[in-house]
């Protein structure tokens, strides 16, 4: 870079820094959108003192952005993964689930083949669970019941970059449970959600483990579509609540839901935010869920982005996510029933084979259910 590329940079950020906020348009913009109701002259106060960062005492989710910005794209690639999820029942181990899409469907694997080796080590041996938590390179022998015959299959998969769908589910034949991970609530996820929901409910299930950890939020139209499933009758399932009728809405279930009555569990950890930990609260208000894992973010607040003078907007709070208590989680979080201590990482940064084998906080899911009530 030139000198007078590096002199342009520094202008540009200075002049960023130097913006001064117009007074008038500002206290505008807090009188008629901002969540909650500010004094006026302290607004005016802290706008000539500080700036911004007076404004952040009053909402610290203010911020000064430039009209034309550009939105960020995630160049974060996918770990390897062979895309099969392993599970165990009595002491026997299957494959609860092979991902479309994965090395492991391409080598011809199915749900609910039983592993009988992996890397020639016995199932329940420990070179069998070192196999399964190293590297996805594995060479399996299965058993498969079709037709009321056991066939016998070799596989070798070699694990590639493959990232989880963000909704997907399985059956816990040990506990009759549903297993259902929500990434984010993103167009569409509630009704792939039921569609899967109902498919292992015939295969058999009761009860149904959700998986909200690291669900960052997203359409609060789609948790409430998925809330009102399990309302166990009419009325509030979710909120948005705000001083200003603009942005107040309630959500409601018109019937009672199609899996009302289903045991829930759901599972949360501090990078549940937003429309997930809502959900999270929502249902246990709702349907009695029990929770589990570690305390929500307590990040329930909505912006809006306003346009000011000089090219520039203005980002605050103008609503909040809440369940139908209408309890306020902004700062507090929603605190497990059953606080689960898991790894420091993400649940689903990766996706190992034997992800469920070893989450603290799915395995006491399943004790739970396994619990009569």
């Amino acid at each position: 870079m030139n000198k007078t590329k590096i002199f342009t940079a520094v202008f540009v950020v200075l002049a960023a820094c130097a913006y001064k906020l117009p007074e008038a348009q500002v206290l505008k913009i807090f009188e008629r959108h901002s969540f909650k109701e500010h004094d006026p002259e302290k607004l005016k106060a802290l706008l000539r003192g500080s700036g911004l960062a007076g404004l952040k005492l009053e909402d610290k989710y203010v911020e000064l952005l430039r009209a034309k910005r550009q939105a960020k794209i995630s160049t974060e690639k996918p770990g390897l993964s062979a895309g099969i999820l392993v599970g165990a029942k009595g002491g026997k181990y299957f494959l609860l689930r092979v991902f479309k899409g994965s090395p492991a469907e391409a080598a011809g694997l199915k749900d609910g083949d039983k592993l009988l080796a992996v890397n020639s080590a016995a199932p329940g041996t420990e070179d069998f669970f070192k196999a399964l938590a190293g590297r996805p390179e594995f060479k399996l022998k299965v058993a498969r019941r079709s037709k009321g015959a056991v066939s016998e299959l070799e596989a070798e998969v070699k694990g590639a970059e493959f990232r989880l769908p963000l909704v997907f589910g399985l059956y816990e034949p040990e506990t009759r449970a549903a297993f259902v991970r929500i990434g984010l609530f993103f167009e569409n996820s509630a009704s792939i959600a039921e569609a899967g929901l109902a498919g292992l409910q015939k295969y058999g299930a009761k009860s149904v483990i959700l998986d909200l950890r690291d669900n960052k939020g997203g359409s609060p139209l789609e948790a409430a579509a998925l809330l009102k499933l399990f309302a166990v009758k009419p009325g509030p399932v979710l909120a948005i609540t705000s001083r200003h009728k603009g942005y107040t809405q309630v959500f409601e279930a018109a019937v009672r839901g199609r899996f009302a009555g289903m045991r829930l569990v759901v599972l949360v950890d501090p990078a549940t935010s937003m429309a997930g930990e809502v959900f999270a609260a929502s249902l246990k208000e709702i349907a009695g869920a029990a929770v589990i894992g570690g305390k929500t973010a307590g990040s329930v607040s909505v912006q809006k982005t306003f346009s000011l003078d000089g090219g520039r907007g203005l980002r605050l709070t103008v609503a909040r996510l809440a369940p139908p208590s209408e309890r306020d989680l902004e700062g507090a979080g929603l605190a497990p029933d059953e606080p689960v201590e898991a790894a420091g990482k993400a649940a689903w940064s990766d996706a190992p084979a034997d992800a469920l084998l070893k989450d603290p906080v799915y395995l006491r899911a399943l004790e739970l259910l396994a619990k009569p009530l």
